[in-house]
């Protein structure tokens, strides 16, 4: 029962879904600190919570500063680093504390995105559902009978988050060997991102060219025969339904000549916006004095998806030099142990597939905004905290009783 409540929690902190100004992810976040206050005599931290909390209290105190330079132009720019900041701060307090190991925690986050690449499933096979979770999600598009947005504000983060699964399951496979049930889960995460971007297909379509490649030459014979008809019935998938998307849709594509050869996408293709790539290109636009540029301005420009133009037109490029300092900070604390011993083997799946999440945070950021943003922001700082834990020796911080 205990387990179950704690998963019910740290879900709703991944994913909790917003009515009106209650956030209950950040609502779920407050009751598991104050839980763990009430029940610990003594708070238990570490130099890695202490160095990214003062962090992220450095990029929220500076967001508060531009905000008020700016004349409160834009309240968001504050409340998406306080939320950041306060999620942190119960997240690191509460996993610190907790008799979870790095095993239960990969579980958690594994069932937390399995859950929403079924909604993803769900919302395809039940279209309608869509409408009914917008609101509460934050999704504000067009939408689509293609695509899904999950338990997300976006159709792209939905996918994202399908290959961060993605990646805990293929560290899982490199780490313990393969085995049937991780097997299913990549397929699992694969056919829900296909339904959401059209870079996410790209990202799974190389990810299981290699996995079959690995499986081709590392696996039993079972695994040989599974990833040669792998191979027949993915490139049956690609050419029938990705490649004709991509080709019909992106502009540099469009005009190549294996475009007449491919299938005809029908109104598929609507779905997906034929100048995204021009698009792309004409939002990495900086703010209109170096003042602004380098300080911020204080305000998200709608007219940028980028999440680097957006940070630098909020807090400028001295709050995204803090912003990607803490990233680095993550991504320096994944020391990898090559010869880690049979029971340290759940430390290094989540210390390596941190490293890697973290890594394609940067690239995914090219796209939209998503460093300290809702969902992905939860399940790296999870993630960090547990792998965290064996550097817990900094007892008595605060007494409570």
């Amino acid at each position: 029962m205990k387990a179950f409540l704690v998963g019910l929690l740290l879900f709703l902190v991944c994913f909790g879904p917003k009515f009106g100004f209650l956030d209950t992810s950040l609502l779920a976040s407050i009751i598991l600190l104050t839980v763990t206050c009430f029940f610990k005599k003594y708070l238990t931290v570490n130099k890695q919570f202490l160095s990214v909390l003062a962090i992220m209290t450095i990029i929220s105190a500076y967001s508060i500063v531009v905000y008020f330079s700016s004349g409160f132009a834009d309240s968001y720019v504050v409340l998406r680093a306080l939320r950041s900041t306060i999620t942190t701060l119960c997240i690191g307090i509460f996993i610190l504390n907790s008799n979870f190991r790095e095993k239960s925690i990969i579980n958690y986050l594994l069932i937390f995105l399995s859950i929403n690449s079924a909604v993803v499933l769900l919302q395809i096979i039940f279209p309608q559902l869509q409408v009914h979770m917008a609101s509460i999600t934050g999704f504000d598009k067009k939408f689509s009978p293609i695509r899904a947005f999950g338990l997300t504000p976006g159709y792209d983060s939905a996918g994202y988050l399908c290959v961060v699964g993605l990646i805990f399951v293929i560290f899982r496979i490199v780490t313990e060997g393969i085995k049937g049930k991780n097997i299913i889960l990549i397929y699992y995460f694969v056919v829900s991102g296909f339904f959401t971007g059209r870079s996410v297909m790209i990202i799974m379509v190389f990810v299981l060219v290699a996995l079959n490649i690995f499986l081709l030459f590392k696996g039993k014979l079972i695994f040989k025969a599974f990833s040669m008809v792998n191979f027949f019935v993915g490139g049956v998938i690609v050419y029938n339904f990705v490649l004709p998307i991509l080709m019909t849709t992106l502009p540099f594509l469009m005009s190549h000549s294996i475009s007449s050869t491919v299938i005809d996408t029908g109104n598929l293709k609507d779905s997906f916006a034929s100048s995204s790539g021009d698009q792309l290109a004409d939002m990495f636009f900086l703010p209109p004095d170096p003042i602004s540029s380098i300080l911020g301005t204080g305000i998200n420009p709608h007219d940028s998806d980028v999440g680097y133009i957006k940070l630098i037109h909020m807090i400028g490029f001295v709050g995204l030099a803090f912003t990607i300092a803490l990233y680095v900070y993550i991504l320096a604390n994944c020391r990898f142990n090559k010869k880690a011993s049979s029971d340290q083997k759940d430390r290094l799946i989540l210390e390596r597939s941190l490293f890697i999440i973290t890594i394609f945070l940067f690239l995914f950021n090219l796209k939209t905004l998503y460093f300290m943003s809702r969902n992905f922001h939860e399940v790296i700082i999870i993630a960090f905290f547990a792998n965290s834990k064996k550097h817990v020796v900094a007892k008595r911080k605060w007494n409570f009783q």
